[in-house]
């Protein structure tokens, strides 16, 4: 679900440009309170990986993906309260939701910006926001896990072909050059299913 091209640039190096743009979100993100919404997504939920799941469910459950393309809002993302009394957003909106409700949980977050493929991909050497067109969440941790709130079949953790190998910028104060998102092995599209099967015995008539 693409961003529309963002048209604001910033001058200088990616650091310049992760801390603007850093700034547009963390505004975004320190101007509503989704603290009722995300411990009751939450609950009883502790695993680092299992939080992920269960907040990124309840945001695809609660919000469609709607592209807002126009104004302000061709760059800004809506506020994550703004986002949960519409129910919809485009993946930026989505993006920064998604943050919100991890940081609620004490999970480090932060939205990342990429260029999905196939295609060219950005140019490492020209720092701006004019080459992004698509937002996706990037978690702090052991492991780092990437997720695409949009990509409605893709699980926590797990990026959608179109994410994968691509240069990322993550929207954060500390960023300073691009990142390339992961790309799946072979071992990720295995799939292991095990069932018991209760075995009935049958005997014989005389």
């Amino acid at each position: 679900s693409p961003l529309p091209h963002l048209a604001l640039s910033f001058g200088g190096s990616w650091k310049d440009v992760a801390a603007a743009y850093a700034a547009i979100v963390e505004k975004q993100l320190g101007a509503s309170n989704v603290t009722a919404f995300a411990r009751q997504s939450l609950a009883g939920v502790h695993d680092r990986l299992a939080v992920v799941a269960a907040a990124l469910r309840a945001l695809r459950r609660d919000v469609r993906y709607t592209g807002v393309e126009f104004g302000n809002a061709e760059i800004i993302p809506w506020t994550p309260a703004t986002v949960l009394q519409r129910r919809y957003g485009d993946c930026k909106d989505q993006a920064t939701l998604l943050v919100a409700l991890l940081r609620v949980a004490g999970i480090e977050a932060h939205v990342a910006l990429l260029a999905t493929g196939p295609g060219p991909d950005v140019d490492p050497d020209l720092p701006g926001l004019g080459r992004f067109n698509h937002a996706i969440v990037r978690v702090a941790g052991e492991p780092t896990l990437w997720v695409d709130p949009t990509a409605r079949y893709a699980r926590a953790g797990e990026l959608p072909f179109v994410d994968q190998g691509r240069l990322a910028l993550v929207v954060a104060e500390g960023s300073e050059s691009l990142v390339r998102t992961p790309e799946a092995i072979a071992a990720d599209n295995r799939y292991d299913e095990r069932q018991r099967l209760p075995v009935l015995a049958f005997h014989q008539c005389p």
